[in-house]
């Protein structure tokens, strides 16, 4: 976390990506003033700028289940936490995660093993939108990093952070900090759940206590006003007084007020040095520091064990592969993991170009890195290499031989409610399809557009539950797609294959209706069957079979009622997946869309109001453009707050233009927020008119409200 030159706080900068340039969307949470002097006048409903609505994340954090006996390993528990402490985006700090007009970016998908994606690209206190979105969805909580570079000053007036964090804690007549409540209002309002620090300056001791006492009240402050999901991230490099130390590499009392203040919590993820076997003469620091936690009052659970996924990311010390230690240590500890790397982007990602880089094979090679790293270098977690700490690089060849994060977590699932519906779209891609129909060519990215991606990656079993030798393959494509730029694809010969997809607890009635849909390429059968669990007997499915209905190589959609199949209410379906029998070597399904829906709900997605539209630049052929709206909830919300998407029966908007008043209308782009920003859309040279529009979509993604326009030339 050393060696980057500090940017100035609250101020982006960035460079034209295609159409997209820095002034085109207004980061700056201040409008130029320092944040402590706009937090003194700032209430919740004051926009930061004309472009909040980009910022304001419209899903609510959900709240995660537990089933033992929808787990991969049933002897794992849940209290050991994950946190993802990377970038999230494009790698330039630039954009991050920010919508735009291009393919290759991180759309990271592995949701479910992790319980706090700690952001590390985003700074106090701005994050797009959609980031939010994408996480909450998934139960995770997100946050946004401060950094103090190593050895920066933060002892007196005129360094950088000093300034701000005495401004930052600063009391009121009755010894009160004046900014604690408004800062977890503004965390709320904006939909951020917790802030990060890369604490590695060298602090006075009186600021540092102030900072304690400080992180201290914000945790009260959160429960008092109901941000639920709050965390404070600290990065382990500082004794009580601020000093750097590493010390034993542990928690101890030389560094505890970090920790815990009195009995008063400080922070909740607190990431160790990448040392986690011995350091200073310490033969045992994760032990060390789990007792200490539990003798301070906490879980040992909120104590990480750092990795850094660079040059230690699958080992854990340096460049020593040394066996007996690092993950085969950890196994035995009641310790969490923090996994950091890096400053600018995910290193994973940035490792993914071995094999060229054009943004195709960067993505494809990313996409089954993150399932070794995540769920083994089988990519199946029922059978997955053992712990090993032998491997120092992220290079396809060694991350075969990792044990994989679901060794360590089981996976994690918010799929708990009525509708369910995924089209195995990843948030990205080179065109744009709707039922099954390409409907524009522009390449985009939008993380908040990710589905439901499955609950494992991939859970393939034989009939006796043992991993086949000839088990189906499964992969993510952008070749083709029913909605948005990807799908899923399974192909390959095999005798009998169950892929267990999604992990749920959805309570469901013989009314609900299933729906699924696909393409088979060169046969008359579809060698599919749609597959159902209940709670209860997760172990015994229901088999739906997907008859061949279309001609190869042509979308088809089934339906059937659940209580067709014998469910009835008051049931919960704990397991949804697909049975692929019998299939040649040539064979390639590819699976756009499964859902279950209840018809006798309508929902009724609330019609936006455009509040500004803005051609921002013009070319002969093709123009960019800022469309921001507005819906009016026709249901009550909480006081002060954002509208939730939820709130008015809606999922997504889709953004439109059109040339004349009478003229096709043509979807340009789709979102979670409540604006667009959309470069590159083609229009008729010397066109005389132009209008923008924007529609909600109702959670089920079938029923939508009309569409708003505007004439904007």
């Amino acid at each position: 976390m050393r060696k980057v030159v500090c940017s100035i706080l609250f101020i982006w900068l960035f460079v034209s990506t295609y159409g997209q340039r820095s002034e085109d969307i207004r980061w700056n949470p201040s409008n130029g003033m320092n944040f402590v002097e706009f937090l003194e006048v700032w209430k919740p409903g004051m926009p930061v700028s004309e472009d909040d609505n980009f910022f304001i994340s419209r899903v609510k954090l959900k709240e995660r289940f537990e089933n033992v006996k929808t787990q991969v390993h049933q002897e794992l528990n849940t209290e050991r936490q994950l946190c993802w402490w990377t970038p999230m985006g494009d790698g330039k700090k630039q954009w991050k995660s920010f919508p735009r007009n291009q393919f290759e970016a991180d759309n990271f998908s592995m949701w479910q093993y992790v319980d706090i994606h700690g952001n590390w690209g985003d700074g106090w206190f701005r994050v797009p939108g959609v980031f939010n979105d994408a996480a909450h969805k998934n139960g995770v909580c997100t946050g946004c990093v401060l950094f103090i570079n190593w050895g920066e000053s933060v002892r007196k007036p005129g360094d950088r952070v000093y300034d701000l964090f005495v401004k930052l804690t600063e009391k009121d007549e009755y010894g009160r900090f004046r900014y604690a409540e408004r800062l977890i209002l503004f965390l709320k309002y904006y939909g951020i759940d917790g802030i990060g620090i890369n604490p590695e300056g060298v602090w006075s001791a009186d600021i540092a206590s102030e900072v304690q006492d400080f992180f201290a009240e914000l945790h009260v402050q959160a429960k008092v006003q109901g941000l639920k999901g709050f965390h404070i991230d600290w990065y382990d490099s500082n004794d009580n007084n601020g000093r750097l130390s590493f010390g034993q590499n542990a928690l101890q009392n030389r560094n505890r007020d970090w920790f815990q203040k009195g009995n008063r919590v400080v922070s909740n993820m607190f990431m160790l040095n990448y040392n986690i076997d011995n350091w200073g003469g310490n033969k045992d620091p994760m032990g060390e520091s789990a007792r200490n936690a539990v003798a301070y009052g906490r879980s040992s659970y909120d104590v990480y064990a750092g990795f850094y996924l660079r040059g230690r990311g699958l080992s854990s010390y340096d460049f020593e592969p040394r066996e007996g230690k690092g993950w085969e240590v950890l196994k035995d500890k009641p310790v969490s993991v923090c996994l950091w790397g890096e400053h600018e982007r995910n290193n994973i990602h940035n490792a993914s170009r071995e094999y060229g880089e054009d943004s195709l094979t960067v993505q494809q090679t990313y996409l089954r890195k993150l399932e070794y790293f995540f769920t083994g270098g089988t990519r199946n977690p029922v059978n997955a290499p053992v712990v090993t700490n032998t491997i120092t690089t992220v290079n396809e060849k060694d991350m075969q031989r990792f044990h994989g994060i679901s060794t360590f977590f089981p996976a994690r699932s918010a799929i708990r409610e009525l509708p369910f519906v995924t089209r195995f779209n990843l948030g990205n891609g080179f065109f744009f399809n709707k039922e099954g129909k390409t409907v524009n060519t522009l390449a985009w990215y939008n993380i908040g557009m990710q589905d439901w991606m499955p609950s494992w990656r991939w859970w393939v079993t034989g009939r006796d539950e043992r991993v086949p030798g000839d088990a189906v393959r499964c992969d993510f494509v952008f070749e083709d797609a029913w909605f948005g730029g990807s799908c899923l694809k399974l192909h390959g010969a095999t005798g009998y294959s169950k892929v267990r997809l999604f992990k749920t607890d959805i309570s469901v009635d013989g009314h609900v209706e299933l729906a699924f849909t696909c393409k088979v390429e060169g046969s008359d059968d579809s060698y599919l069957k749609v597959i159902l669990s209940r709670v209860g007997t997760e172990a015994e499915f229901i088999e739906i079979p997907v008859r061949q209905e279309v001609k190869p190589g042509q979308w088809q959609t089934i339906r059937c009622k659940l209580g067709d199949f014998g469910i009835q209410a008051g049931e919960r379906i704990a397991c949804i997946g697909l049975v692929v029998e019998n299939t040649p070597e040539d064979y390639e399904a590819f699976i756009g869309e499964l859902s279950l829906t209840d018809p006798r709900v309508k929902y009724n997605p609330v019609r936006p109001d455009i509040l500004a539209t803005k051609v921002i630049r013009e070319y002969n052929d093709s123009l960019d453009f800022k469309l921001v709206w507005d819906v009016m909830p026709l249901v009550n919300r909480e006081k002060d707050m954002p509208v939730m998407n939820e709130a008015v029966d809606t999922w997504y908007y889709e953004v439109y233009v059109r040339e004349s008043l009478r003229g096709k209308a043509r979807l340009v782009a789709t979102t979670t927020s409540w604006a667009a920003y959309v470069c590159g859309v083609p229009v008729l040279p010397g066109g005389k008119g132009l209008w923008l529009g924007v529609r909600a979509v109702a959670p089920d993604g079938k029923r939508t409200s009309k569409i708003t326009w505007e004439r904007v030339k």
